[in-house]
């Protein structure tokens, strides 16, 4: 299982080995849910809910020397600074699981410098503190050698007309609670729409070969990039029959659509602490 941590610009530094090595003693584990009660005499919780949270953990500095250990530290804090003047989160991952999170504090030993490794003690914080899994399931482009000619006939009523089988298949959010996504749907297609379950997540744009869609539930965004690499807001242009950022429930889903487009749904499992099997 690797520790490591990549920042807002997609650089890593890994903490598992040297010259970075956290040690066994962090409270990134611990966890800690907020709650709303309602009535005096008799108080009742109405509501649970995750806040920013703070965590730490140390990590041991390793080096030949005193030079090569100025220059380790430069890096380390250039690695995770960056996010902080950028206000944009790094990630934090143990194994699979990612805590998204800023380095916010790092308190160090008198004699810092003066020696071929240091003990750092480093706070991060969390805008909700959840570790967060991404699992990501592709549904192809369904072509005409593939069709049959049965057709399908659902209990409930989707925005088109289904012609084979091939054009719902599963989708599983393994999770006990509803997750956030980021849908992609690849073009050619006109005013794409994808069914989850009950739920539609519909666009109304086109897209040529080559371009995609984007649908973030997390970020609540919607855009295309275009062939050229430009990105076009879809924000104003998502269906209004169903709320686009809806977050898929748990179970096994049937995933349904069209079939001329081919899109890959990534679910962001979320935990109070990440899954250790």
């Amino acid at each position: 299982m690797e520790i490591y941590y990549v920042n807002s610009r997609n650089e890593k530094v890994y903490l598992d080995r040297e010259p970075y090595k956290m040690l066994s003693s962090t409270s990134l584990f611990d966890y800690e849910w907020e709650y709303a009660t309602q009535g005096s005499a008799n108080p009742r919780i109405t509501k649970f809910s995750q806040t920013m949270q703070e965590k730490d953990f140390d990590i041991r500095i390793l080096s030949s020397g005193t030079a090569d250990f100025k220059e380790k530290a430069n890096h380390l804090l250039s690695t995770f600074e960056k996010d902080v003047f950028s206000v944009s989160p790094g990630r934090l991952y143990v194994g699979d699981w990612y805590l998204r999170c800023y380095i916010s504090k790092s308190k160090k030993p008198e004699r810092y410098f003066n020696a071929k490794s240091s003990l750092l003690k480093i706070n991060v914080i969390s805008e909700n503190g959840m570790w967060t899994k991404d699992a990501t399931t592709a549904f192809g482009k369904i072509t005409n050698e593939m069709y049959n000619l049965a057709g399908l006939d659902y209990a409930y009523d989707y925005p088109f007309d289904y012609s084979n089988s091939l054009t719902s298949q599963l989708l599983i959010n393994e999770n006990y609670a509803p997750a956030d996504f980021e849908l992609t749907i690849f073009g050619s297609c006109v005013n794409p729409a994808v069914s989850i379950g009950l739920h539609t997540y519909a666009v109304n744009d086109s897209i040529v070969l080559g371009e995609y869609i984007k649908v973030n539930s997390r970020t609540r965004k919607i855009y295309k990039v275009k062939n050229n690499g430009e990105k076009v807001n879809l924000y104003d242009r998502q269906g209004r029959e169903f709320w686009i950022f809806e977050k898929i429930p748990p179970g096994n889903l049937i995933v349904a659509w069209p079939g001329g487009f081919g899109f890959e749904i990534t679910l962001m499992e979320e935990r109070s602490e990440p899954r250790w099997i």
